[in-house]
């Protein structure tokens, strides 16, 4: 039997995928595991037929490091009428105009490997005031070795009017913080490595759901009771404690999903949660081991506690 996916994560894929044609551009090395799920993988220098502009929905720009050094952008790329998702490397925000990239498009994620390394140390390029009425999800994508991005590279809310998505990683001094705080229109924020920050006192939107992966001791928390419409909740590799009394002052929580956190407190807090409905706890040291009884399946669309 095919198991049931979490809220959260479905609504998170909602945003990215089109329905349409997925096409990569350069490295086939990099390419090879979008071409495993059925992408069309181009050369640096190809160019699709123009013939199939319109079904393409998602394009990933994967230059070899020599391609990227020439800091070309592929010209087609403003002619993808239908494009829905788009992957850019970081150093082409150095170059890229608005009349580049397609209006109507819905999602970007720019990505910060290894090899841009000098580029994020001494020549960190800023957004470049193109404004994308459309887009809805932006996600800055790093790699395990890459260096850490300082800021949100002075994106705004103005740049993006509509969107909704948010995904980074924190840097450690925390001053991402202050470009969060500028947006008003998150409805989902996806956070890697939140340290010892105060995270959610620098949220100004209306979130239905919040993703942190990687939180310290000192994180607090119990200031999840600040986001009163948050529906679906993430937390993965949380070492502060996490009093699940915290649930019931959001009265629209509709999930909870914890992973690899062992210092869990007062689950049973979690059946005075009137609207929960999907609850999926991983590797936490078997919190449910003497309470288990009390969790039905009957009342969740969702029940994953086995393994917790």
């Amino acid at each position: 039997m095919q198991k049931k996916e979490s809220i959260i994560v479905k609504s998170k894929a909602e945003y990215f995928i089109s329905g349409r044609e997925v096409y990569c551009i350069g490295s086939k090395e990099k390419a090879s595991v979008f071409k495993e799920d059925g992408a069309t993988v181009l050369s640096w220098n190809e160019v699709p037929d123009p013939s199939v502009y319109d079904k393409i929905g998602e394009l990933r720009l994967l230059p070899t490091k020599a391609q990227l050094s020439k800091l070309k952008f592929p010209e087609f790329v403003k002619d993808l009428k239908q494009l829905h998702f788009l992957e850019i490397p970081l150093p082409y925000l150095s170059i890229i105009k608005q009349e580049d990239l397609p209006v109507g498009l819905k999602a970007l994620m720019i990505t910060n490997d290894e090899e841009h390394g000098e580029w994020v140390t001494k020549k960190l390029p800023l957004w470049p005031d193109i404004v994308l009425p459309a887009l809805k999800a932006l996600t800055f994508f790093n790699s395990f070795t890459s260096k850490e991005l300082p800021s949100l590279l002075n994106i705004s809310q103005e740049h993006f009017p509509a969107l909704e998505y948010l995904d980074f990683r924190m840097d450690k001094k925390g001053n991402i913080l202050n470009d969060l705080a500028k947006f008003s229109s998150l409805q989902h924020l996806e956070v890697e490595f939140a340290w010892n920050t105060d995270l959610i006192a620098h949220i100004n939107s209306p979130l239905k759901a919040l993703s942190i992966l990687g939180a310290e001791k000192n994180f607090e928390v119990n200031d999840l009771s600040k986001l009163p419409q948050l529906q679906m909740v993430w937390l993965n590799s949380i070492k502060a404690p996490i009093d699940c009394t915290v649930f019931t002052t959001l009265p629209a929580l509709l999930e909870v999903n914890v992973l690899n956190s062992k210092k869990i407190e007062h689950l049973e807090a979690l059946l005075d949660c009137k609207k929960l409905k999907s609850l999926f706890f991983l590797n936490c040291g078997q919190p449910f081991k003497k309470i288990r009884d009390q969790f039905l399946p009957e009342n969740f669309e969702l029940l994953d506690i086995k393994y917790s």
